[in-house]
């Protein structure tokens, strides 16, 4: 048993911390009590703290992933509240993160979305229903047979490698709704036609009047 030079309780051995320095092998204040003086003075001091733990973070890369895993990991709730308040605050930043993960790992993620898909049939087979259902609501009853809907097939039988037939007005979209007919079809590049979504010229010029 010690007694602890801060708060006078007489403690076992295993509530200290070791130190050669003192005879007894043990640091003469409790563990609760040194841990109280360190952060105290880390508070009083934060600008030191700070250059000490951006220099043994440069020294020790390997320990600083470990440790910010652990921490992760003990404090998950803690850790994505917070990783979700900075995405709220700078989200023009995440997106950019994440369009650089994405075109590093390109085959990584097409993988895994062709995975998935496979995993979810149910889901996919819903999203192709939905789309059709969309398109025959959007197709007027007099382009529904005849030259009009020939014209349809033709369009996406010729649509080159590469490209996407796209709606120039969207077929669904909180302020116009576009028809599926040939003077409503284009080429896009894929690539521009994902980036898209379901936006367009007109959505923003009317965003810009009515604002």
């Amino acid at each position: 048993m010690k007694i602890c030079s801060k708060c006078k309780v007489e403690k076992d051995l295993s509530e200290f911390y070791a130190d050669k320095r003192w005879k007894s092998g043990k640091q003469s204040a409790c563990k609760k009590c040194s841990n109280l003086a360190v952060r105290d003075w880390q508070k009083r001091h934060k600008d030191r703290c700070k250059v000490a733990v951006d220099k043994w973070r440069l020294k020790n890369p390997e320990n600083k992933a470990k440790c910010q895993k652990i921490y992760r990991t003990k404090h998950a709730d803690k850790f994505k509240a917070s990783v979700q308040r900075s995405k709220d605050a700078n989200p023009e930043k995440y997106r950019a993160i994440r369009r650089k993960h994405y075109l590093a790992n390109r085959e990584e993620h097409y993988q895994k979305s062709r995975q998935w898909m496979k995993d979810h049939p149910e889901y996919v087979r819903a999203c192709a229903k939905a789309r059709n259902a969309r398109v025959k609501q959007a197709t007027p009853r007099w382009a529904k047979t005849g030259q009009v809907m020939a014209d349809i097939r033709e369009f996406y039988l010729n649509c080159p490698e590469g490209y996407h037939v796209d709606h120039k007005v969207p077929l669904v979209h909180s302020l116009v709704s576009g028809l599926h007919v040939p003077a409503n079809l284009q080429y896009l590049p894929a690539k521009e036609n994902l980036r898209k979504h379901n936006n367009f010229l007109g959505a923003k010029i009317n965003a810009t009047i009515f604002s």
